[in-house]
């Protein structure tokens, strides 16, 4: 993989003052006191980004934002937990130009410790949860890490995928949308894969920020929104929606899949084109919520790239 650009960002943000904060003591080394307050100045809420240049870039192609996941934050794109390159690697392989973000609370782009400013509770997922969460097998079946049959994640790296997630907070999608949305207006015409949470983020800038969103790929988004109040024009934008396998297993996931299902029978009446790509019925069996880190994740990338190909990079307007 060649790189003739590699920069990295913040992006959007807040800022806010603290007052009327009392003063109180902490030791940051053995011996060595400090008096310190929360008044002051905070820049806040913003965004980071990564942004990767192939040297054989194909001019053809919209750059690509990669979105990640709930309780997660952009390096789950780079690579996986059993040691291979992640889809970051692949697009840029492909000759997209490729953006990964740390949306906000999440990865290096922090997070605010201030209870005034930030006063919502942290949540960090355990490792039962996402045993089951990510459908990688029953929770009956988490000590022994005995997977469902056929399953393409590598439980044995089970343990490393753990420490991809950080913790996470429930009340900042619009902070999180704004700063998606800054990044899409900052980089014109893309295309936008986004994961699970992304997803939602991702489908929450379409009624500000659409017009720059000529191709948006859902992998498994959750949860849905309702397109009532979109009142944007989305007639331009493809979509594609991405399954993969189990969903028969999570109570948790059934019930996601008729939401989203729901959803796409909305969203489909507004864009150019809407379609599913429901990997078991492909015939590409086995994969958990982590598609982008199952071992099969490149045939998947694959699959997403040729769906861009044929419906978006080709279009000539572009």
């Amino acid at each position: 993989m060649l790189i003739s650009e590699y920069n990295s960002f913040y992006i959007s943000g807040s800022i806010k003052t603290v007052s009327g904060s009392p003063k109180r003591k902490v030791t940051r080394a053995p011996n060595v006191e400090f008096e310190i307050t929360e008044n002051g100045t905070y820049h806040i809420e913003h965004a980071y980004v990564q942004h990767f240049k192939p040297a054989k870039s194909d001019t053809r192609k919209l750059p690509i934002v990669l979105v990640h996941g709930g309780g997660l934050c952009g390096t789950v794109w780079e690579n996986t937990p059993d040691g291979r390159k992640g889809w970051l690697h692949f697009f840029i392989e492909q000759g997209y130009e490729v953006y990964i973000i740390d949306n906000v609370e999440r990865g290096r782009a922090g997070w605010c410790p201030i209870n005034s400013l930030w006063p919502d509770t942290p949540e960090l997922r355990s490792a039962e949860s996402t045993w089951v969460d990510f459908r990688l097998g029953s929770a009956a079946n988490f000590i022994e890490k005995i997977p469902f049959q056929n399953q393409q994640f590598d439980v044995t790296a089970f343990d490393t995928l753990i420490k991809y997630t950080v913790p996470r907070w429930n009340a900042f999608t619009e902070q999180a949308k704004n700063a998606l949305g800054a990044l899409i207006v900052k980089i014109g015409k893309c295309i936008v894969i986004a994961h699970s949470q992304g997803g939602y983020i991702a489908l929450n800038t379409l009624n500000d920020y659409s017009h720059n969103i000529h191709g948006l790929v859902l992998l498994e988004p959750f949860p849905t929104v309702s397109f009532a109040d979109v009142n944007a024009n989305l007639s331009h934008l493809a979509c594609l929606l991405v399954y993969g396998d189990f969903f028969d297993k999570s109570k948790l996931w059934s019930g996601a899949k008729i939401a989203i299902e729901k959803m796409k029978v909305e969203l489909s009446k507004r864009l150019r084109i809407m379609t599913t790509c429901d990997l078991p019925s492909n015939g590409i069996k086995g994969n958990s919520h982590m598609l982008m880190m199952d071992r099969n994740s490149d045939q998947v990338a694959a699959q997403v790239d040729e769906w861009i190909l044929e419906n978006i990079s080709v279009m000539p307007e572009l």
